[in-house]
């Protein structure tokens, strides 16, 4: 039940950061290329980019989850009649000779976990065979409301290209639209929906999806669009939960719940321990030491998650001796000992 909590101050944002920003990449390639590329374009002998195509966002999003473990699916699902790719190259139907213009496209990549490490195969599919369309999702909703006339917050960003001046690549001259610029969201504008278990078939298993929008330029080229949204569905399970105590307003279920000593120590959250309890460490308060002697400084949560475990159920247990001394300890008996020498010295004299 603590998942639906989960929010910025538990660390969704900073700690899957990195599975964020690979949708995030995809939403800039595709917002770059449908913004710039005009497969009418001539340059002398070039000639420019082919539309976009089936297969290569398929291949888009599969690279996605292959290229993270953490990442358990992502897909690029574009609005109705968003989607329009170049006729085959062979074409001979008239139908066609202007391009394709779909009313779905939703490629969506997923990986299938096996127990042998680096065994994983991956499976793909178009959702816009699904009786229930994608667009009407909450998730896809919300995200198009929230970019459908609005863009000035979207950032400029700059490519400076460089091509060669003939085919031998004697020189690098600038490419004919220099500087290329697009406006495409930053990952702050992206979205971290809430903690789902998918059962759909594909993933089985806690998920948090991370939304980046997509953007484009209208038919007329005059102004950019909502186009759609790159999604990734990331392993609930890599997160790691923060027990120790956090300020009142911060939005966490798991805060404040480590078992720690307070009145002797202090909570440190560690890192790697996923979404576990006991992912943290008791140090020592400034005048207190740690008793035992050993090659550790401090008391580990998983022990003290055990400890007070048992405590809880009325089996023995040592949790209340898992806290810090008051400091100075060892000197006082080092002191004690040195009052006994020189006693013993005085005596001999």
């Amino acid at each position: 039940m603590f998942v639906c909590f989960i929010s910025s101050h538990t660390g969704v944002e900073r700690q899957f950061e990195a599975q964020g920003r690979t949708a995030l990449r995809l939403a800039h390639f595709l917002s770059n290329f449908m913004q710039n590329v005009d497969e009418y374009g001539e340059f002398g002998d070039l000639k420019g980019d082919r539309r976009l195509n089936e297969t290569q966002i398929f291949a888009e999003v599969i690279a996605n989850v292959m290229g993270d473990f953490k990442i358990l699916g992502s897909g690029a699902f574009f609005d109705r009649y968003t989607f329009r790719m170049s006729p085959p190259v062979n074409n001979t139907d008239p139908r066609f000779v202007n391009g394709i213009t779909r009313e779905f496209f939703g490629p969506y990549a997923w990986r299938h976990s096996t127990a042998q490490a680096g065994l994983d195969f991956f499976n793909a599919l178009d959702f816009s065979g699904f009786k229930k369309f994608y667009t009407d999702e909450p998730w896809f909703q919300n995200m198009k409301a929230r970019w459908a006339t609005n863009f000035y917050d979207l950032k400029k960003f700059t490519a400076k290209p460089m091509i060669r001046s003939d085919y031998n690549g004697t020189s690098l001259i600038r490419f004919e639209y220099y500087p290329i610029t697009f406006r495409a969201a930053t990952y702050e504008d992206g979205e971290w929906l809430r903690p789902q278990f998918k059962c759909d078939g594909r993933v089985s298993d806690w998920v948090v999806t991370y939304l980046a929008p997509i953007f484009g330029k209208n038919d007329l080229k005059t102004r950019l669009e909502f186009k759609g949204v790159v999604t990734v569905d990331v392993k609930l399970d890599y997160l790691d939960i923060n027990q120790c105590p956090s300020s009142f307003y911060a939005a966490n279920a798991f805060k404040n719940t480590a078992r720690c000593d307070y009145e002797s120590q202090y909570c440190v959250a560690l890192e790697g321990k996923r979404f576990n309890t006991g992912g943290y460490k008791c140090e020592c308060r400034q005048g207190y030491e740690y008793p035992f002697n050993d090659l550790a400084w401090f008391f580990d949560g998983q022990t003290m998650e055990q400890e007070y475990g048992k405590l809880q159920r009325g089996e023995p247990n040592r949790y209340h001796t898992l806290r810090c001394r008051i400091g100075g300890a060892s000197s006082v008996a080092a002191s004690l000992v040195l009052v006994v020498a020189m006693a013993v010295m005085q005596l001999l004299v």
